[in-house]
This record gives C-alpha cells, sequence and structure tokens, in this order.
C-alpha cells in the first residue's frame, strides 16, 4: 500500500476509536438510552463507509482497515473492563449481538464485489447504515406491535420504516445519479426495500450487519439489468408470496422472523428456478 492509502487508513481508524468514547460521553450527558447510542455508531460507522469508494481505488485498503477496527472490538467486547467502559457505547443494550464485530468484514464484502460499480457499494451501505438504525429506533421508542426474530423481538412498526427508508436509500440515488430512469428507480426501490425489510426481520444477533448489505448487493446486480415487466412480475410475486404467509401465519408455530425468512425462500425459489419452485412438493 502506498502512503496516502495508510493515510487514509489511519484517519478513519482515528475517527472510529475516538469517536466511540465521545459519543459515549454525550449519551450519558444527554440522556440517551444504550439503543440511541449504539445506533448512533453504527450511523458513523456507515456514513463514513459510504465514502470509500472516493478515498480507496481498490479492496486492499479496505480489507486492513476492516481487520485493524475488528480485532479491537472483538477485544473490546470480550474484556469486561473494556466492555463497561469505553465499549459501553456499543454495549450497554442486555440481547447479545455480534453486530460491532460484522460490520467492517461485511462492508470490505460489498466493496469487493462491487469492484468499482459506485451504485452496487454505496446502497447497500446506505440501506444498512440509515434504513436499520431508523427501524431499530423507531421500533425501541414508538413499536407496539411486537413480532418474534430469534431469541428476541421485532416490531412492526420498526420493520415498516425499515422498509420505508431502505426505499429511499435504493430510488434517489438511483434516481438523481441517472444509473436508471424514473420507473426503474421506483421498481427496484420497492422490491429492494421489501427484502432488506424481510432479511431484516428474520436476522438476530446483529447478524443484520452482514446479511443486508450483501444481500442487498446481490439482489441490486440482479436487478439493475432487467426490463420493466420482469421487475413488475418480481413484485407482484414477492407481494403476492408475503400476503399469502402472513395470511396463513395464523394455523402456523413459526415466529415472525420464522415466516419472512419463509417468503424470501419462496421469492429465491420462485425467481432463480422459476414459478413450479415456489410450491409446495
Amino acid at each position: 500500500m502506498n502512503s496516502r492509502e495508510w493515510l487514509a487508513v489511519a484517519a478513519v481508524v482515528a475517527c472510529l476509536f475516538l469517536g466511540m468514547p465521545l459519543i459515549r460521553l454525550l449519551a450519558k450527558r444527554v440522556g440517551a438510552s444504550p439503543e440511541v447510542a449504539r445506533k448512533t455508531i453504527h450511523v458513523v460507522m456507515g456514513l463514513s463507509c459510504a465514502a470509500f469508494p472516493w478515498i480507496f481505488d481498490r479492496a486492499l485498503p479496505v480489507w486492513i482497515l476492516a481487520a485493524i477496527a475488528t480485532v479491537p472490538l472483538g477485544i473490546i467486547r470480550m474484556l469486561p473492563a473494556l466492555r463497561n467502559g469505553v465499549g459501553s457505547a456499543l454495549h450497554g443494550i442486555e440481547r447479545p449481538s455480534y453486530g460491532e464485530v460484522l460490520f467492517a468484514p461485511a462492508v470490505a464484502t460489498v466493496f469487493t464485489l462491487a469492484a468499482g460499480d459506485l451504485y452496487l457499494y454505496l446502497i447497500p451501505i446506505l440501506i444498512l447504515t440509515i434504513a436499520d438504525a431508523a427501524g431499530a429506533l423507531v421500533g425501541t421508542r414508538w413499536g407496539k406491535l411486537r413480532y418474534g426474530s430469534g431469541d428476541g423481538f421485532k416490531t412492526v412498526e420498526g420493520s415498516v420504516i425499515f422498509s420505508c427508508t431502505a426505499f429511499l436509500c435504493a430510488f434517489l440515488p438511483l434516481l438523481l445519479g441517472g444509473r436508471v430512469d424514473a420507473m426503474h428507480a421506483l421498481w427496484i426501490g420497492l422490491i429492494l426495500a421489501l427484502l432488506a425489510m424481510m432479511a431484516e426481520g428474520f436476522s438476530d444477533r446483529g447478524f443484520d450487519n452482514l446479511v443486508i448489505p450483501v444481500g442487498c448487493f446481490f439482489m441490486l446486480e440482479k436487478l439493475l439489468p432487467l426490463e420493466m415487466p420482469s421487475l413488475v412480475g418480481r413484485l407482484v410475486v414477492l407481494v403476492l408470496l408475503l400476503v399469502l404467509v402472513l395470511t396463513g401465519s395464523r394455523w402456523s408455530t413459526l415466529n415472525g422472523g420464522a415466516l419472512l425468512g419463509s417468503v424470501l425462500l419462496g421469492y429465491g425459489c420462485a425467481v432463480i428456478g422459476d414459478w413450479r419452485f415456489a410450491l409446495p412438493p
């Protein structure tokens, strides 16, 4: 790596590890909840990562940065003194979460897979950063309608806000950047928002930090070259499967997260194979 790349890596690492105690102090001063502090870190990290295409020309510095960021976060996680001190902004919640150690490797993976395509990198990172934080904060503060997900629960209100924000994170860059026309951006945004919402809904213990960006990358890569009839057909299939599964949920022993996962499975079978793969055996 050259000196410019090392300098950029050092600057990002400094922002991360100086930002954590600063956010911790600010959260304590204003009386913010642990979830707000954790998601503030999440947003700061995500927006920093969103700038990577303008900072790095290749994937190697991003992977080095991911390693430099992940190892200390893993150490903070394992040592109670550090976790309750400088790491309290990340570990102040009661439920177990591995999100902080999955975040940087997921970003590096998407950066590598995107291979210089700005939209394939930026949109998944924006969804991970903004939509996930918005859904979590709304669900924590105002969520009333709960559904089970793994060992915990999510809220309908949080999932709705997540999907709306994810739509904007996909639609606006595609439209304003001129990658596709307005109608294509609309349909791609709707499909990606629903898929990302369901992926977040069944992800537990912070694994949404990996599932959302990597999953959104592969979905967006498949959606961008499609013509309008194919996009409309995929959205119709997705909505029909979602309505069918949710309507039949009263007769199922699966929790809400598992039901959303079954919709994703059915959608994958229908669009990767054909419609017959979505039918029961």
